[in-house]
């Protein structure tokens, strides 16, 4: 450990008010209030973690002094935002410093489609400031209130708005200004292509200092449901039906049932064991909608004016399934777009009870859809999860294991990236390995025995 003689350098740097020691106040900025971890394994692996500083830059000249400082000594440097943290991704397994980037959310002016902010802006800001010039996000995480551009960038993967403009990987980050954790710090503008290997790498390949996101033009949106009596219907409105129709959609998401019944704030909304879609559409389009989920066989409703529909897409899902029943786990799948009612009948059949499956629509450049979500495990015991977890392959299903915080074994980069592409990158701009160590090319992830099988 580098000890004090890293600490006044860090102060000596950014000045005293802008480095925490005090374990207490470390932990607030380590474990966040709006943090989530559901993956028993992760809980216990970073339970326990801590840093030797927490440091609170607000400008980029800050920023970079603290990465200068942090190589100098040869510690390791986890950057931080808000957000959910769902593998761990900004939570550090080798101590070393922290650095807090909320303080830098400046956000430019619209220019044409795009927009530029500090990895620290939060995401409502952010579209706020795209329509006051007519535009929009292309792609905004569902926990869009506290998230920041950072986290989401270097963390996430889709969101609101990705049934119309895929994952971050569609062309929905244009560019960004980088540092390298090299002795000196290399400043570095990548766009283009050159910006793929920062998403969804957890902050290991290189310091963001500003971000361009893609904007589209601007459009009000209406929130709306379609409640069925059964997941197939529900998939087969959602996946082949409002498709047909040519309807744009910003959120289209099938929740089986019983995942609406633990929507607490939403009791009576939906009839114990429907099953039901959630939509984000243009108010001109409703009526045609509400016809189509009619002639499915289910009900159809505008959405109610609070919580906002966004609280129970994407991964909210798991979190109220998790608020009804702690000890529940969860799976993130890709559906095979050919095959998708055969998988979906294939799993809800044979786990029953035991499985229960949210398929977010995303559209790609090309204009396919990819089906891409969640299931809910009540089993909350990996040894439950496993077995589903191995019958999805069997089925040709793709699983993003949650329960690592290693890319490579989470798999959900490798769907885009070519990691060993990336794990080259980061040998030259990462030479000394300090960026959030272990996250890209290590090793957590052991399945656990399955009963009565052998491993």
């Amino acid at each position: 450990m580098a000890g004090r003689g890293l600490v006044a350098d860090l102060e000596a740097a950014l000045g005293p008010q802008a480095v925490l020691t005090d374990p207490a106040a470390q932990r607030r900025h380590l474990f966040s209030r709006e943090m989530v971890l559901y993956s028993p394994l992760l809980k216990a692996a970073f339970r326990d973690r801590a840093v030797e500083a927490v440091v609170l830059p607000r400008t980029p000249e800050a920023l970079e002094n603290a990465l200068r400082v942090a190589v100098r000594h040869r510690v390791p440097v986890t950057l931080r935002g808000a957000g959910l943290t769902t593998y761990g991704q900004s939570l550090p397994l080798a101590g070393g410093i922290l650095i807090d980037v909320r303080g830098l959310d400046t956000i430019g002016e619209v220019e044409g489609d795009t927009l530029s902010a500090g990895p620290g802006a939060v995401f409502d800001r952010l579209e706020a400031r795209a329509r006051q010039a007519g535009r929009e996000l292309r792609v905004l995480p569902s926990n869009h209130p506290v998230a920041t551009l950072g986290g989401f960038v270097a963390g996430g993967s889709a969101g609101i708005g990705s049934a119309l403009h895929g994952f971050l990987w569609d062309g929905n980050v244009v560019e960004a200004e980088v540092l390298t954790a090299e002795d000196p710090p290399r400043r570095l503008r990548w766009s283009g292509e050159a910006v793929l290997p920062l998403l969804h790498t957890y902050g290991s390949v290189a310091v963001m200092t500003r971000i361009t996101l893609a904007l589209a033009p601007a459009r009000t949106w209406q929130e709306a449901y379609a409640a069925f009596p059964d997941y197939g219907s529900a998939v087969r409105f959602a996946w082949e039906m409002v498709p047909a129709a040519g309807v744009p959609v910003r959120t289209l998401a099938a929740e089986q049932a019983p995942i609406p019944d633990f929507f607490t704030p939403l009791r009576g909304l939906f009839a114990p064991g429907e099953s039901v879609v959630l939509l984000m559409a243009e108010a001109a389009d409703l009526p045609r909608l509400e016809v189509l989920a009619r002639t499915a066989g289910g009900r159809f409703g505008r959405w109610p004016p609070q919580p906002p529909l966004s609280q129970f897409s994407f991964n909210h899902s798991v979190l109220w399934a998790r608020k009804a029943d702690p000890h529940a786990s969860w799976l993130q799948l890709a559906f095979d777009p050919g095959r998708l009612p055969e998988q979906v009948e294939a799993l809800t059949a044979r786990w029953a009870g035991r499985l229960y499956l949210h398929l977010d629509f995303i559209r790609r450049p090309d204009g396919s859809v990819l089906p891409y979500g969640r299931a809910v495990v009540p089993e909350g015991d990996l040894r439950g999860v496993e077995p589903v977890l191995e019958d999805c392959r069997r089925q040709g299903l793709t699983v993003i294991n949650p329960h690592s915080y290693v890319a490579e074994e989470i798999g959900l980069a490798a769907l885009f990236l070519d990691l060993g592409t990336v794990r080259r990158l980061k040998a030259v701009t990462d030479p000394f390995g300090l960026l959030n160590p272990g996250k890209l090319g290590g090793r957590f992830y052991r399945s656990p025995p399955v009963p009565g099988g052998t491993r």
